[in-house]
């Protein structure tokens, strides 16, 4: 999908590995109780979950 942003972990820093999986949780509930048409029904619906991580969660750098 156009606009997710790849980052890579540290190693052995489980702090980032906690938020990732969050993530992957959200997304995982979201598609475990959804059905979509298509595929930009999917892209319409994860996206606001992508835009909020990505620009809103705060970060520790």
């Amino acid at each position: 999908m156009p606009g997710i942003e790849r980052r890579v972990t540290k190693p052995r820093y489980p702090l980032t590995k906690g938020m990732v999986e969050r993530f992957n949780g959200r997304i995982s509930d979201v598609l475990a109780t959804t059905r979509f048409r298509s595929r930009k029904d999917l892209q319409t619906t994860i996206q606001p979950y992508v835009k909020l991580d990505n620009d809103h969660l705060p970060r520790r750098h």
